[in-house]
């Protein structure tokens, strides 16, 4: 039985040779995305400079921006760079909130990870995290822009499903606040500028003076919301 094939975007173990020039060549096989597997060589003045420029080499060519270059084991951070790099149309104000958004709450959450290491669970705590450091806005954007980048992953062929999609984390915008009782005081300023004001004579809402008197003493039903 013959050796299995390397995975598309991967490479092989890294051989060196020693040219007739005295430098090192340090060199590997690369199964490129046309599923051909070719020798990528590169050149330095030691073992451990050849090995950086092959490194650097096969990582440009590994790197996000053609179908089949994100695999499950590649970071979030390449995810990142590649949906980015993409052409999607946005207007410019869109495209600055996004990169923002991506920069200060995606990345720092997610980028150490491999695609194949986020899953719904991991998503959901994050979006809660981001909501409470940065406000619900700044939750949404970011799930808004996960979302998109693992829909690239799937194209790409990296990940099966999206798991921004199962995440569960509940994003309020806005919470409501409950209302609260004035005080006597408060009460009392509310009811001189009724009895004040023309308009409310004319409207009825001022009849007397026992009455606006009793609203005082009750404090009734008059609530405003909690500053």
């Amino acid at each position: 039985m013959g050796r299995p094939p390397l995975p598309v975007g991967t490479f092989g173990r890294i051989g060196f040779l020693r040219t007739p020039s005295g430098d090192v060549q340090a060199r590997a096989r690369f199964r490129d995305f046309d599923g051909r597997t070719r020798l990528v060589s590169r050149t330095g003045v030691s073992r451990a400079a050849a090995e950086r420029a092959l490194k650097a080499e096969l990582s440009v060519r590994r790197g996000p921006g053609g179908a089949g270059a994100l695999t499950g084991s590649s970071r979030v951070s390449a995810l990142v760079d590649a949906w980015l790099a993409a052409d999607h149309g946005w207007s410019t104000g869109t495209e600055r909130t996004y990169r923002s958004v991506v920069r200060t709450c995606v990345v720092p959450a997610f980028g150490e990870l491999c695609l194949c290491e986020v899953t719904p669970g991991r998503v959901s705590r994050a979006l809660t995290s981001i909501a409470k450091s940065s406000g619900p806005g700044a939750a949404k954007t970011a799930r808004a822009c996960l979302s998109g980048m693992f829909a690239l992953a799937i194209t790409d062929g990296a990940v099966t499903a999206n798991p921004v999609r199962d995440a569960s984390a509940r994003l309020n915008a806005s919470a409501k606040k409950a209302p609260h009782a004035l005080t006597v005081e408060q009460t009392r300023r509310v009811v001189e500028l009724f009895r004040a004001s023309p308009r409310a004579a004319v409207a009825g809402l001022v009849r007397n003076r026992s009455a606006t008197s009793s609203v005082v003493r009750s404090r009734t039903v008059i609530t405003s919301p909690r500053s």
